[in-house]
């Protein structure tokens, strides 16, 4: 609906609200209030019928005393002019309060509405002005044919945060939160698909999540392997390759869970090293359980050095390089994030990708995770598309490329 059209509608039902309390005051406070004062004030529709049992009463006192009778008689058309009026003006007030009202809610709502604003986003990093996505830099961006985005990120990362939040707001159990994200990752997945996405990283559950409640942790736990099986037939037919990031010898991690994120990365061709060819259009979907920035860069050291010590000349620490170190991280054979999107309107990371997301745009949005729809996707995708990704160099022109 357009703003106008809703402006003109609340100053309509403004308009007939306004005049109906001015009749019912009007009329009922001339009658309740036109004689004596033992009548007691009630501006409700249940004032007509007290007013004509007042009226019987006020006749049967006229015929004992006229002359008291012949008194109120004359007084009544003044006090109902008065009573009259002192209806009108409140009824005026309250409807010129109104109008005002309608005025300050249609206005606040058109300036804070996502629609009048290309940035959309109250709480993200940084805005740019929009320019085309053809006038940008290309790296880590991929063509999408069904978008009317013409780029959009190799890989996407997503914190999935607001689940309890969601649940709560509803006033339903956290388990039933988390669910309803689990069900949302899924439909993503399907949107990134379609936008032609190559890598694709949700943070399902980190190391430091092990610090809730024991009864929200096994919750979590549960969805996690409900949503695998879930979506082990799917991955397959949809030919998505899936791989798991994080420590699953953990003896905390139940074994039904384990098993079945087992079977996803094998069966899908996930655990296998692999270098992507251009021909390549799977998506490659990495799940993180049990994960932690920090934890993974302190191992991948650990791993580094135990090859130093075995292999000796072959590796020594005057060769090591940042490409050198990046393939003893879980991550290894995963390029680095393009766009971290973390949802709830958390601005912060998490230990999430610590290593990986060096130059990555980051996205904060105020959606919790079981809304952020397909349009929520795009929103985001739009916003990414006017980033200008320099990686710390300068952008050449015309006058610094002659200098």
């Amino acid at each position: 609906m357009e703003d106008g059209d809703s402006f003109f509608n609340s100053f309509q039902g403004g308009v007939f609200f306004q005049l109906s309390i001015a009749t019912q005051l009007a009329f009922v406070n001339t009658m309740e209030r036109s004689g004596d004062d033992s009548y007691p004030s009630r501006p409700t529709v249940i004032g007509f019928i007290r007013a004509k049992e007042y009226k019987n009463r006020q006749c049967h006192q006229d015929q004992q005393s006229w002359s008291s009778g012949e008194r109120i008689l004359e007084s009544r058309p003044r006090r109902c002019r008065r009573t009259i009026a002192g209806s009108l003006w409140l009824s005026m007030v309250c409807f010129l309060s109104h109008l005002f009202l309608v005025f300050l809610v249609d206005n606040s709502s058109y300036a804070f509405s996502p629609s009048n604003h290309s940035s959309k986003r109250p709480t993200r990093c940084h805005t740019a002005a929009f320019q085309t996505a053809s006038n940008h830099h290309t790296n880590g961006e991929a063509t999408s044919s069904n978008s009317s985005i013409l780029k959009v990120p190799a890989h996407v990362a997503f914190i999935c945060d607001g689940n309890s939040r969601w649940a709560k707001a509803r006033r339903l159990p956290s388990v039933a939160g988390h669910a309803a994200g689990g069900n949302r990752l899924i439909q993503i997945v399907d949107a990134l698909k379609r936008k032609g996405v190559s890598h694709a990283t949700f943070y399902g559950f980190s190391t430091e999540n092990w610090q809730r409640t024991a009864s929200e942790v096994q919750d979590i736990l549960k969805v996690l392997e409900g949503t695998a099986r879930q979506f082990y037939g799917k991955a397959l037919q949809d030919n998505l390759r899936i791989r798991i990031l994080g420590d699953l010898q953990d003896e905390r991690i139940p074994s039904g869970l384990r098993d079945i994120l087992h079977r996803l990365e094998v069966d899908t061709g996930g655990s296998d090293d692999y270098m992507r060819d251009d021909n390549d259009d799977r998506l490659t979907l990495t799940i993180a359980i049990n994960y932690g920035g920090r934890q993974d860069i302190v191992n991948a050291s650990k791993r580094m050095a135990l090859a130093i010590a075995r292999e000796g000349d072959s590796l020594d620490l005057d060769t090591v390089t940042e490409e050198t170190f990046a393939t003893y991280l879980g991550t290894a054979g995963i390029p680095d994030p393009d766009f971290v999107i973390r949802t709830s309107g958390e601005c912060r990371l998490s230990n999430f990708l610590l290593w990986n997301v060096a130059y990555a745009e980051l996205y904060f949005v105020e959606t919790l995770w079981p809304d952020f729809d397909e349009a929520s996707l795009d929103e985001a995708f739009e916003w990414y598309a006017q980033r200008k990704r320099r990686f710390g160099a300068r952008q050449m022109t015309k006058e610094t490329s002659r200098a």
